[in-house]
């Protein structure tokens, strides 16, 4: 089950893809989370979180389940991240992982409307014709150059996402299909 954050209401066939800086990022459940000594493993299935990136736990009943982390891939739906003290395993409550780094991904999209990015932060478009076989840059990366451009998507992919790959700053990007 993936959980969206939306900040604004998507009007017909537009969704807003991509504005971190407002919630709208990759957020999705996390099956399990258990400790075998300071170390958590997180089962999220296809989560696409690279190996050094700070992902957001929260939801666990545990406090200490509930941390941001930088986290190391293990497979497409295993990573595991740091934690403090001991709290019980497995971890209980409704788990979610959130990734700023991250769009949530866009079903059947046609093309990709750039609203803005920040100078200095760099996005890449990946797509896939299914989640599980992984996900591949199509295109070129996006800059502030880009800003107000809008990027056609091949029509053989069913599954579309943009990665922040260098920067912190702001970007929005909306998808239609």
């Amino acid at each position: 089950m993936t959980t969206i954050r939306v900040s604004e209401v998507e009007r017909g066939n537009v969704v807003k893809l991509y504005d971190p800086s407002n919630g709208v990022n990759f957020v999705t459940g996390v099956s399990s989370i258990t400790r075998s000594g300071g170390t958590a493993t997180a089962i999220i299935p296809d989560h696409g979180i690279p190996t050094g990136e700070t992902a957001v736990f929260s939801g666990a009943d545990q406090a200490d389940y509930n941390v941001s982390a930088a986290v190391t891939v293990i497979d497409k739906d295993t990573v595991t991240f740091a934690v403090s003290n001991s709290p019980v395993s497995p971890a209980t409550g409704t788990l979610v992982v959130s990734h700023a780094n991250q769009s949530r991904a866009a079903n059947l999209p046609k093309v990709l409307q750039v609203e803005t990015i920040a100078a200095a932060t760099t996005l890449k478009v990946e797509a896939c014709i299914r989640r599980a076989l992984g996900w591949q840059q199509v295109g070129a990366d996006l800059t502030n150059a880009d800003n107000g451009k809008l990027v056609p998507i091949a029509a053989q992919y069913n599954f579309v996402r943009v990665r922040r790959s260098t920067g912190s700053g702001a970007a929005v990007i909306y998808a239609q299909s």
